[in-house]
């Protein structure tokens, strides 16, 4: 009975794993996806179009369109907050998406490494000065 309950565990616990390992490779997928809306808007403004054209408006809706989709699957309540307080945001210029772009893959990077969330907020030791410390 105990190596059939160890069993059970172990193979529940490689259930969960895989889980875990599809949705960081799906988040990975996401974050790429932006880079390459990123990629291209800096492109596009390097050559000194400043307007949003069709085919960056298309890539940006496809890109939070996805985010919307993966991040209301993760279950978080305040990240899905923040992808529709970004989405509801109408960019005017090819600047406003790529920091829309910006704001969404720090979303997913804080889904990925959930420990982003939790670090403590660091304040500088007065009676050291140079070395930092975290708040108590």
């Amino acid at each position: 009975m105990l190596i059939e309950n160890a069993t059970a565990e172990l193979h529940a616990a490689r259930r969960q794993d895989l889980r875990d390992r599809a949705e960081r490779r799906r988040l990975h997928q996401l974050v790429e996806e932006i880079d390459k809306v990123i990629q291209t808007c800096e492109e596009t403004h390097l050559q000194r179009i400043k307007q949003i054209t069709p085919t960056i408006a298309a890539m940006y809706a496809r890109a939070l369109e996805h985010a919307g989709e993966l991040v209301s699957c993760s279950g978080d309540v305040e990240a899905e907050r923040s992808i529709e307080s970004i989405a509801r945001i109408q960019p005017r210029r090819i600047v406003h998406i790529m920091d829309a772009m910006w704001a969404v893959q720090e979303v997913l990077f804080d889904l990925m490494q959930p420990s982003r969330q939790r670090l403590p907020e660091d304040i500088e030791d007065e009676q050291q000065q140079g070395t930092w410390r975290p708040a108590a």
